[in-house]
């Protein structure tokens, strides 16, 4: 008799009583932190997309922030002036403010790992600047921009960057966190048209330990991605060999493989790229129907991709940051050798001597086997 009265939906909560977050930004303002939420608007969604900033309308989503001592107060002060429960069970990406990055993100991911409803395979990007701001773009290819920025996060990486990955760059020893970069930018539609706001990749942000030590320009994140395999279909611009214009090739399919070395304290790291590529755009009167041209402008870019990739190495050195994961590579590989120099490892990272091999084979020039070129017609 008593089973009875424990059976039906005593704890049920009505899909009307549920805020659903989709995106969340988190900023540093002075000594507080500003937490903004995206909720999509159901009963708006086949209506027209686009706005925000707290409003309805034919608007697909509302977006609010509030302010506090903490991160978890802030969201406490955001529920109180909801009507609805908030829930963070299927967020879809973190927007991190450039100012919160610079002064540390342990607070903010102490509250993303402990709490229930928290979605570690959400992505997580850079703001820079404000995230409230890039979350409050119009995005007015996408219901809402938190669908944008998710799906610019997909194609950003060969492997995206969830939450749970970026948390394990913390604690892994011997590497250190990168997560792309987010960037609030207006359309260009002329001057019958309206400007909206947008949001594009930029970059990586480049960490040292939980603190932002550079937004990583998109050039050189290109070459810090191709080291790591993560760059997504890369393409290099070159000169021609015989300087009439530009190449555009694009690496389709290419591996990379780092091969460390010790000698005493001095450690040697050999990056070896091999690469299948095509011609994708040609601005020059240069031909590469034969033989001999195509080989020159394989080599033109072997060896434009030696030169920037050890540069752009160069550049992690001097910042300190290890998102590449050189510590860790020789932790699993030479774990004797990793033992005696992990405790001197910030003063060992940067003088490591960069060696770096190319090969690049070009299979496709596309339909045309040379350059168009205009004729000259007698008039």
């Amino acid at each position: 008799m008593m089973s009875f009265f424990l059976i039906g939906c005593w704890d049920r909560e009505e899909i009307n009583d549920v805020a659903f977050v989709v995106g969340t930004a988190i900023d540093k303002k002075e000594d507080q932190y500003m937490v903004s939420i995206q909720i999509p608007l159901v009963g708006e969604m086949g209506g027209q997309s686009g706005g925000g900033g707290g409003t309805t309308g034919d608007k697909t989503w509302f977006i609010d922030s509030a302010t506090g001592e903490t991160i978890r107060e802030a969201n406490e002060r955001k529920q109180s002036a909801l009507s609805r429960n908030i829930n963070f069970s299927h967020r879809r990406i973190v927007v991190i403010g450039e100012d919160l990055a610079k002064d540390g993100l342990m607070p903010a991911f102490d509250i993303l790992a402990r709490g229930q409803q928290n979605r570690l395979t959400a992505f997580i990007v850079i703001a820079d600047g404000l995230g409230r701001d890039v979350l409050n773009a119009d995005a007015p290819i996408e219901q809402y921009p938190s669908e944008m920025l998710r799906e610019l996060t997909i194609g950003a990486t060969t492997k995206p960057i969830f939450l749970k990955t970026f948390m394990y760059h913390f604690v892994e020893e011997g590497l250190d966190a990168y997560a792309p970069v987010v960037k609030l930018v207006e359309t260009e539609p002329g001057d019958k048209g309206e400007a909206q706001t947008n949001i594009q990749i930029d970059g990586l942000a480049i960490l040292k330990k939980d603190k932002l030590v550079e937004l990583l320009e998109p050039e050189k994140a290109k070459y810090v991605l191709l080291t790591m395999n993560q760059a997504n279909l890369p393409t290099f611009k070159i000169d021609a060999p015989d300087h009439t214009g530009k190449l555009m090739i694009q690496l389709q399919e290419y591996e990379t493989n780092l091969s460390p070395s010790i000698n005493e304290e001095e450690v040697t790291m050999e990056i070896n790229i091999r690469a299948k590529g095509a011609l994708v755009e040609n601005m020059s009167t240069f031909s590469m129907r034969n033989y001999e041209n195509k080989k020159k402008v394989e080599q033109h870019l072997e060896e434009k991709l030696k030169t920037d990739v050890k540069q752009t190495i160069h550049h992690l050195q001097s910042l300190g940051s290890d998102p590449i994961g050189f510590g860790q590579l020789l932790r699993r590989n030479k774990v004797n050798e990793w033992m005696k120099l992990k405790g001197q490892w910030e003063n060992v990272y940067p003088k490591i001597e960069i060696k770096v091999d190319a090969r690049v084979h070009i299979e496709h020039e596309g339909v045309l086997s040379k350059p168009l070129e205009n004729k000259e017609h007698d008039s």
